[in-house]
C-alpha cells in the first residue's frame, strides 16, 4: 500500500494501472535527507564509508529475441535459441576465468515465438522456465551462481526458478504511463508500470533477493524518477528483497528510434543517485554501471554522491551497450583508493539474504562457500597500470553490427 496525497491508502500496483497519474505532495528531498547506506553524520558534512563493491560476473544470452520494441534498445533480435551444450561451454570459460557469477539475460515473451516454442518442444522442455532451470543447474556445476533477469514474471514463475538460483533482477525504469506515447516504450506494452510493480511484487512473495533500477533519460522528468524511487521503496518495505537499484544512464544506439537523444548529463545523474539516497531504505544500495560513466571524475562524483556498488564487470562486451568497455577491477580500484574506498567483490546474492530464508537448499551451501573465499581474498588490489578486464570472452551469438 502507498498513501496518496489526499491521505487514502492504495494499492500500489492497481494505482499505476490506473490512466491518470497518482497526485504527488509533500516537499522535494534535497538529496541529505535520511542518507541511509553508506553515510553517516558527522557534524556539518556527511562521512562516507569506505567500500565499494562489484562482482565478478559472466553474462549468457539464450536468445536476443524479445517481444517488444523499446525505442532505445540495440539488444532486441530474432536469435534461435542457445543449446545446453553452448550454455555449458560458456560457464566452463567462465569458471577458468574466475568469474563467480552468470547473469542469464534474454529479451522478454519468448514463448511467443513459434520457432522458440518448437525448439523447446524438440529438446525435451515444457517451456522456457523449464530450459532455464536446466541452464542454471550447469551453471552451479561449475560453481558459478545463477542470477536470472528475463522480464515480467508470476509469482509462480519466480518459484520455479528459485531453487537454481540465487538472485533475480528486473528494471522498473520508470513509472510514467506517459512513456507508453512516448519513443521509449511505445512499442513495449509489458513496460506498462503497473505489470512491472507487479513483477516486483511477485518476487517479494516468492522471497527472490532482487536486482531493480530506472533507466535515467528516456524521456521522464525529476518527478517521474522520485516517484519510481518511492515506489520501489514501498515494496521493499513490504516484503524486504531489494537488494540493489541500478542507476543506469541512457545511451543513444545508431539504429534505434532514440539515436538522436542525448544521454543525461553528470549532474543529472549524481543529482538522481543523491535523490535515490534519501528515499530508499539504507539497507538497499545503489549501483552505477561504471562503463556508462566513462570519466574517472564523472565516477568519482557519483560514488561521492552514495553509489556504492559497480555491478558485474564481464569478461564480455555489454550486452546492452556493447560499445562501452569495462577496465579491469584493478583498474577500478586503483581509482577508488585515490578517493578514499577500497574495492571488494560481491557475489550476486548479498550477505544479508545468504540465509536459509532467502536462499533454497540446493545453492545455500555452495553461496556459503563462495562467501568465505571472497572474504578471505579481501579487497581487490589497486593497479592502475592495466586495460580490460582480464577475463575469457564467452558469447553466445555474434552481436549486431554496429551501424
Amino acid at each position: 500500500m502507498v498513501r496518496h496525497a489526499n491521505g487514502r491508502m492504495v494499492d500500489l500496483v492497481s494505482a499505476y494501472a490506473r490512466p491518470e497519474k497518482m497526485q504527488r505532495g509533500g516537499s522535494q528531498p534535497t538529496g541529505l535527507e535520511g542518507t541511509g547506506a553508506g553515510w553517516e553524520a558527522s557534524g556539518s558534512e556527511p562521512h562516507r564509508l569506505e567500500v565499494v563493491t562489484c562482482s565478478h560476473s559472466l553474462t549468457f544470452i539464450p536468445t536476443y529475441s524479445c517481444l517488444f520494441a523499446c525505442g532505445y534498445c540495440a539488444f532486441a533480435r530474432p536469435t534461435p535459441l542457445a543449446s545446453l551444450e553452448e550454455a555449458a561451454s560458456c560457464f566452463v570459460r567462465g569458471k577458468q576465468a574466475g568469474c563467480h557469477e552468470v547473469l542469464i539475460m534474454s529479451g522478454e515473451g519468448v514463448m511467443v515465438f513459434p520457432r522458440l516454442r518448437a525448439t523447446l518442444a524438440a529438446w525435451g522442455f515444457r517451456d522456457y522456465h523449464d530450459y532455464l532451470a536446466a541452464v542454471c543447474r550447469l551453471a552451479l556445476e561449475q560453481g558459478l551462481l545463477p542470477h536470472i533477469n528475463i522480464g515480467n514474471q508470476t509469482e509462480e514463475e519466480f518459484r520455479r526458478l528459485r531453487p537454481v538460483c540465487v538472485s533475480m533482477g528486473m528494471m522498473l525504469e520508470t513509472t510514467s504511463r506517459e512513456l507508453l506515447r512516448q519513443p521509449a516504450h511505445q512499442h513495449a506494452p509489458g513496460k506498462a508500470p503497473h505489470l512491472r510493480l507487479a513483477t516486483l511484487a511477485a518476487a517479494g512473495r516468492a522471497q527472490v533477493p532482487f536486482t531493480t533500477g530506472l533507466l535515467i533519460g528516456i524521456g521522464e522528468t525529476p518527478a517521474d524518477r522520485e516517484a519510481s524511487l518511492e515506489a520501489i521503496a514501498e515494496l521493499h518495505h513490504q516484503y524486504g528483497h531489494i537488494q540493489e537499484v541500478i542507476l543506469q544512464p541512457f545511451v543513444p544506439h545508431p539504429g534505434t528510434a532514440m539515436a538522436d537523444w542525448t544521454g543525461p548529463d553528470v549532474p543529472t545523474l549524481a543529482a538522481v543517485v543523491r535523490l535515490a539516497r534519501a528515499i530508499l531504505p539504507s539497507d538497499v544500495v545503489i549501483q552505477i554501471p561504471p562503463n556508462l560513466v566513462p570519466e574517472a571524475a564523472d565516477r568519482r562524483e557519483l560514488v561521492l554522491a552514495g553509489a556504492r556498488d559497480l555491478g558485474g564487470i564481464s569478461p564480455e562486451p555489454d550486452q546492452i551497450n556493447p560499445d562501452a568497455p569495462w577496465l579491469a577491477p584493478a583498474r577500478y580500484a586503483a581509482e577508488l583508493a585515490a578517493w578514499g574506498f577500497v574495492l571488494r567483490p560481491r557475489l550476486a546474492v548479498y550477505p544479508r539474504f545468504q540465509t536459509r530464508a532467502w536462499l533454497d537448499t540446493a545453492v545455500y551451501d555452495l553461496v556459503r562457500s563462495k562467501q568465505a573465499e571472497l572474504d578471505a581474498l579481501g579487497a581487490i588490489a589497486p593497479v592502475p597500470a592495466v586495460g580490460a578486464p582480464g577475463f575469457q570472452t564467452c558469447r553466445t551469438h555474434t552481436p549486431r553490427a554496429r551501424r
